[in-house]
């Protein structure tokens, strides 16, 4: 956590956060994942959102900022979900994500478990570039 102010001043980054009723229950972030063996473009590099919150549209809102946000600048998305975590699977297939492969480590990362899947969201094509998903629940970010 000591990254965090450093990542959140990073024009190369994307972190938001998830409220409800004035309390953070989520947050994400997307940049570029530089460790060896780590495809290359933007990655989803964290998407938390607390046990209690989770099915009420904070996960939602904080992966379509992020697509939204990766699509100002990029084509691709990738993300990586440990096998067990269905509803991240499923989020992720709503908006947009495809699984790759199943994979047992990524880029020096490891899944509980033994076995993670690769996803990967494509712009479509005539996608508009520019702003976050309309309707998307309250999440706070930089740029």
């Amino acid at each position: 956590l000591d990254s965090v102010p450093r990542w959140v001043h990073d024009p190369g980054m994307r972190v938001l956060v998830a409220e409800s009723g004035g309390v953070v229950v989520g947050w994400a972030m997307a940049g570029p994942w530089l460790r060896p063996g780590a495809e290359a473009g933007t990655h989803v590099c964290a998407l938390t959102v607390h046990p209690q919150a989770r099915r009420r549209g904070a996960g939602a809102g904080l992966l379509a900022g992020l697509v939204a946000w990766t699509w100002a600048g990029a084509d691709v998305l990738w993300s990586i979900v440990n096998t067990r975590n269905e509803a991240s699977i499923a989020l992720h297939r709503r908006h947009g994500f495809d699984v790759v492969r199943r994979i047992g480590e990524y880029a020096t990362v490891t899944f509980d478990g033994g076995s993670g899947v690769l996803l990967c969201a494509r712009r479509p094509v005539g996608h508009p570039t520019a702003g976050p998903a309309p309707g998307a629940p309250v999440v706070t970010g930089t740029a």
